[in-house]
């Protein structure tokens, strides 16, 4: 079950990206996302997963280890996944 859930929104975060160079609004939206911040170091706790982030600050995708508390939206399970839709946009724009 969660391999279908996270296939359904890895499917379904790729086809927001391809429609995002034809909708401003969209685009707008994506940049709101990855311009979220990252999880502090407070926040990182005893349950170790991978996650990718955008990092507003180095203008990157970056890998951190976080397991606590409530997902964020600037959160993506693989490196290409963040890149598509965060350095990508925000900096080719």
């Amino acid at each position: 079950m969660k391999t279908f859930l996270f296939l359904y929104l890895t499917l379904g975060i790729f086809s927001i990206s391809v429609h995002a160079d034809n909708d401003p609004s969209l685009q707008e939206v994506l940049i709101d996302l990855c311009m979220l911040p990252l999880p502090t170091e407070q926040e990182i706790c005893s349950s170790r997963l991978s996650w990718y982030g955008y990092d507003a600050e180095t203008r990157r995708c970056r890998h951190f280890v976080y397991g606590c508390g409530e997902r964020r939206r600037n959160i993506f399970s693989s490196i290409i996944m963040c890149r598509r839709l965060c350095e990508n946009l925000l900096n080719w724009r």
